[in-house]
Parts: structure tokens; C-alpha cells; sequence
């Protein structure tokens, strides 16, 4: 089987730019368009969340009040414009709300404290409202049972996200691969879990055969925690925000 293999050295990844912009979004309907179940997440571990993060809320379609974490990138103003990470996770708060890492990689950081994708989808549209953000920079890192609920959001919305990094991703069942094909999907699974491997290698197939893009990287859990593997390489981050090798 011809892979990618993640280890010590850098990560081989080509990120294809989304062609949405996410104002376009703010008419849809989204009852309409989450028909299915997703499934449960546990929200994210508000303990591991510095003080930096701001505690937000808002309310979603249905009249509930829903709590956020938001995180303004250095020097953050009206007349500039960033990109916004989607956590769902705990692992991926280390790295972006490091001080060091926020003035390389400046961008505005959502964590939800709810486990809703539709209220997700709300929160999106009001956060670009009120947000500065750059076209085409709406970013979503998934981590273990999460990475389920990004995948249905990326089947359901295919070019809301310029990209979508699943790590860590649990067997899942394959559906909506005509839509699925047309998100940047970026999959990172554990080699010693042999049937999330073969399932990453079947929907990277499938993609392929519809004619879009996917990126499938195996990461060896002898090197250490594959989530931290991944977040530790500066190759991974660079791509995410399209800053250049020579930065």
C-alpha cells in the first residue's frame, strides 16, 4: 500500500485552498441541512484553557445559551484580518495559546463547550459577523471521538473549511462520499489501530475515485503520542496558515 509516514522529520502536506468564503453560508438554512444524528463528543476540558481565552456565549436557533472560549490573536484589531481555528480538542489549546506560538501563527482560536455540530454551524456564522476574518482561513482540528463530528460537519458543508485536520480519528462509517469528496481532508491515524487504518485508506480511495483531495499519514505511537507528533511538527502549522518555509 503506498502511504505517507509521519515521524521525526516533517510532514508532507499540500493543503488545496477552499474555494468559500463563509459569509456566503449566512443564509442557510441549517436545519435543513443537518438531517442526520451526530454523534456525541465530550466537550473540551475547560481546565486546560488559560485565562487569555475570553468566556463567551450566544444563542443558537432553538433559544438556548451555549458557551464558547475565544482567543484574540497579538495586535488583533478591526482593520486586520486573521484566520479562526475550530478546536475540538484538548491537545491543540497547548500549542495555540502558547505566546511564542500566537506571534508566528496570529489567528482568532474557537473552543465550544458544547457538542452540537449544527450549534457549531450557528456559532460560525455569528462569529463572522462580528470577526475580521480572512477569506478562505476557517480551519477545523478534530481530536480522537471529535474527529467524528468534523467529518460529518465536512460531508454536510464540504468548502466551509479551507481545511480539516482529523487526529487520532476511531473507526467511522463511510457515508456521504459524493459531498465528503469535495472537503480538504487531512487524516492522521495510529498505526497499531489497524481498522481506523483501513478505513482511512478506504475513504482516501473513495475521495480519490470522486475526484477530490485527501491527505492520509500514518503516525507510529512508539515516537510518543501521535496527537503531540503532530502538533509538535512546525511543517503541520505552516501549512495550516500558508506561511512560507523561509518565515
Amino acid at each position: 500500500m503506498n502511504c505517507q509516514r509521519f515521524g521525526a522529520g516533517m510532514i508532507a502536506i499540500v493543503l488545496l485552498a477552499g474555494l468559500f468564503l463563509v459569509g456566503c453560508e449566512a443564509s442557510i438554512n441549517t436545519k435543513r441541512l443537518f438531517t442526520s444524528s451526530f454523534s456525541a463528543q465530550q466537550p473540551v476540558n475547560t481546565q486546560n484553557i488559560s485565562e487569555m481565552f475570553e468566556s463567551k456565549a450566544f444563542r443558537n436557533t432553538e433559544g438556548d445559551i451555549l458557551r464558547y472560549r475565544l482567543l484574540r490573536p497579538i495586535g488583533a484589531n478591526s482593520s486586520i484580518r486573521f484566520p479562526l481555528v475550530v478546536v475540538l480538542g484538548d491537545q491543540a489549546v497547548e500549542h495555540l495559546q502558547d505566546d511564542t506560538f500566537r506571534t508566528v501563527y496570529p489567528a482568532y482560536v474557537v473552543v465550544p463547550e458544547f457538542s452540537s455540530a449544527e450549534d457549531l454551524i450557528q456559532l460560525l456564522l455569528q462569529l463572522e459577523a462580528f470577526l475580521p476574518l480572512e477569506e478562505q482561513g476557517l480551519y477545523l482540528l478534530a481530536e480522537k471521538g471529535a474527529s467524528r463530528n468534523a467529518l460529518e460537519i465536512a460531508a454536510q458543508l464540504p468548502r466551509l473549511f479551507s481545511a480539516v485536520a482529523l487526529i487520532d480519528l476511531p473507526p467511522w462509517k463511510l457515508q456521504n462520499l459524493d459531498t465528503i469528496s469535495k472537503a480538504n481532508l487531512m487524516l492522521f491515524a495510529n498505526t497499531k489501530k489497524k481498522k481506523s487504518l483501513k478505513m482511512m485508506y478506504d475513504l482516501k480511495e473513495s475521495v480519490i475515485n470522486y475526484g477530490g483531495h485527501i491527505t492520509a499519514v500514518e503516525v507510529d505511537p512508539a515516537e510518543g503520542d501521535i496527537i503531540e507528533q503532530v502538533y509538535d511538527d512546525p511543517e503541520f502549522w505552516r501549512r495550516i496558515f500558508r506561511v512560507s518555509n523561509t518565515q
